[in-house]
């Protein structure tokens, strides 16, 4: 899909979001979540068009915004406000090789299940790169395994009129457009930590959809 179309479709996207109020209430308890973690330079892994920055940029330092879209980073540089642009930085790399384009930030955050779409069953790997850059927590938000929670994305993905295939053992739903989104439990979030070599220090469920983890290095 071209870029221009990935745009369109993502802010589409987040627009109608909220239209359906699971993902109306998971959104305003995520960026409650974020407001509350993040503090000094915030790496925000996957970004796409850095919905968390209008609620944190005043309560940071400077917002680090990576994601390997560059055109959508291209259409959101253009569109910040000048008091907001002069706090961010928005990088365009590749999330597997991360230390490589981020040296040291004081926290980190990869909301609404980027790190499964952009792992690729890898994300143990993801997050132990995020490890190695972070010097304080990293808060990762992915979707929540259960019926409800499946039935709910199911829904989001035929309102939005986008055509998808399903795994039902694994809950993960695969598209054009969004690449594979899985769902994880609580013993998921247990085994990223060990497999990448970090600590769980905190974990919970956001609204009906979602999970989050708090990690640390060891």
């Amino acid at each position: 899909m071209k870029e221009n179309n990935l745009i369109t479709k993502t802010q589409h996207a987040i627009q109608n979001s909220a239209h359906l109020p699971e993902y109306q209430i998971y959104f305003e308890q995520e960026h409650n979540l974020v407001k509350n973690f993040a503090y000094g330079n915030l790496l925000d892994v996957g970004c796409g068009e850095c919905r968390p920055l209008q609620q944190v940029y005043r309560l940071i330092t400077h917002y680090y915004g990576f994601d390997c879209d560059a055109g959508m980073l291209e259409h959101v540089q253009k569109n910040l406000p000048s008091d907001i642009r002069e706090k961010t930085t928005l990088i365009v790399g590749d999330a597997n090789n991360l230390s490589k384009y981020i040296t040291s930030v004081d926290t980190t955050i990869c909301l609404w299940n980027t790190l499964s779409v952009m792992g690729d069953n890898k994300e143990a790997h993801l997050l132990s790169e995020m490890g190695k850059v972070t010097t304080g927590n990293i808060l990762i938000a992915l979707a929540a395994k259960n019926e409800k929670t499946f039935s709910i994305r199911k829904r989001y993905y035929e309102t939005m009129g986008v055509e998808y295939h399903i795994d039902e053992t694994t809950q993960t739903i695969r598209s054009e457009v969004w690449g594979a989104s899985r769902a994880y439990a609580q013993k998921d979030l247990e085994t990223l930590a060990k497999t990448s070599e970090l600590k769980l220090e905190e974990s919970g469920f956001i609204g009906d959809l979602g999970i989050y983890g708090i990690y640390k290095k060891r």
